[in-house]
């Protein structure tokens, strides 16, 4: 049976290297102008419902919205008991986490990614007006854990070789604050806890697949899931590991 990926938008790049590698060749809506109304779905990252469409839809639209509404992500986390980072909307309580000696991250932004509209308030600073904060945790690591059902693989992210260590944001952790993820292999006592992590996340959102970002905090052994992402960005050989692991996941629904 032919299968269909449905993009958040039409010009992805990860989407594109996808289609290149596996039987996967056509978007909605045209699939159901061309009869394909029962096709097997791979939502990449869409919140758009399908109305027209009869068939199975892997990361349900209504999920991924969840996902990306980091309000939402976190009340779906405390609400199945998955650890996170502490977070409120209000900002009295942020407050009062400045005023104990604590740094807060001001999302200003509740769908985003790679740290766009988020900043870090350290103690002393002005606390901004924001939809959402969230306690600033130390992170010693930072993973990238990407999950399709029962099958996962670890990124670790690593400050660029071309950034000088004084010019690396070290708090925000993106690429353009000069990090990374790089596929490497991680140690079994690291391994264990960040796919039991992701997993959980994975569930507590509903999702069939995702990429869990997750901070390790070594003084505490601990470890935060931050974000969830339907629609993370895929290169080099984590292509051709989502073309097998979308490919089974689909057949096995089948």
């Amino acid at each position: 049976m032919a299968k269909i990926i449905h993009p958040y938008k039409k010009r992805s790049a990860s989407v594109k290297r996808l289609l290149a590698l596996t039987d996967t060749n056509n978007y909605y809506p045209r699939f159901v102008l061309n009869g394909y109304r029962e096709c097997p779905v791979i939502n990449w990252g869409s919140s758009k419902e399908l109305p027209q469409y009869e068939g199975h839809i892997f990361n349900k639209p209504r999920n991924v919205r969840n996902a990306i509404d980091k309000r939402a992500y976190f009340r779906a986390l405390e609400y199945e008991g998955v650890p996170t980072v502490k977070h409120t909307t209000r900002r009295h309580v942020a407050q009062m986490w400045l005023d104990r000696g604590m740094s807060v991250c001001v999302r200003k932004l509740i769908k985003s990614h790679s740290g766009r509209g988020m900043s870090v308030c350290n103690p002393g600073d002005y606390l901004e007006a924001a939809p959402l904060y969230t306690m600033y945790q130390y992170q010693d690591e930072e993973y990238r854990v990407h999950v399709v059902q029962n099958r996962t693989t670890i990124n670790k992210k690593q400050r660029r070789k071309a950034v000088l260590e004084e010019d690396a944001n070290y708090q925000i952790r993106t690429h353009a604050n000069g990090f990374l993820f790089s596929r490497k292999p991680v140690g079994e006592a690291i391994e264990g806890p960040l796919v039991e992590t992701a997993q959980a996340v994975r569930r507590a959102l509903g999702l069939d697949f995702c990429a869990v970002d997750v901070v390790y905090n070594k003084a505490q052994d601990r470890y935060y899931p931050i974000e969830a992402n339907t629609a993370p960005g895929v290169v080099g050989s984590l292509v051709e590991w989502y073309s097998e692991a979308l490919h089974q996941m689909v057949a096995h629904r089948e």
